[in-house]
């Protein structure tokens, strides 16, 4: 796992190699979607911090205190926040998939989309006198692994066996990797 502070900053260092603005908002739900396409490619998540059911959206608690230390819900554009320290290669594979696939939608977009999602709607189903409920980590798995699993006819997870058997030195058949390469 990653901090979410450097998964912030590589959103951060992508959308400025695009010249695209990146508020607070937009960073907390790009995050949420690396988290949740973690789950769903790897089974096991991008990083280690709470994402709560906002009514706003999801929102990487440790993030949004990071980038709001005053407290609050503003939502500012953020500035450059630094280049990510503890960034792995699959940490940033996954981000710059993620970006690649979420970056022309708006905070509002994004808000939008991931609040009609299912790990949103049952978090804040659960919502108990005014307090945010958690986004697990197994309801981003039962959301995003069936898309996965239906856009590219393998099993939640594969991602990880394939990393694993290059790591280990195994042979990958040329034609599947082309496949792997560019499913993500």
């Amino acid at each position: 796992m990653v901090p979410v502070i450097d998964v912030a900053r590589q959103f951060v260092v992508l959308a400025r190699q695009d010249d695209e603005l990146m508020d607070q908002k937009r960073l907390e739900i790009l995050s949420y979607y690396a988290q949740g396409w973690s789950m769903a490619w790897y089974l096991e998540p991008l990083f280690d911090d709470r994402i709560e059911a906002w009514k706003t959206g999801p929102v990487p608690v440790g993030l949004h205190a990071s980038l709001n230390p005053d407290g609050g819900e503003s939502n500012h554009e953020v500035g450059a926040l630094g280049e990510p320290q503890m960034i792995t290669p699959r940490a940033k594979e996954i981000i710059e998939s993620v970006w690649r696939g979420y970056r022309n939608h708006s905070s509002i977009g994004l808000s939008m989309m991931s609040r009609r999602e299912r790990p949103w709607r049952e978090a804040s189903q659960t919502d108990v006198g005014g307090h945010c409920q958690i986004i697990t980590e197994e309801a981003l798995l039962a959301h995003f692994g069936p898309i996965f699993e239906q856009e590219s006819g393998e099993k939640a997870g594969s991602l990880a066996e394939s990393e694993k058997a290059f790591n280990n030195g195994e042979t990958v058949d040329f034609d599947d990797l082309m496949v792997e390469l560019h499913r993500t």
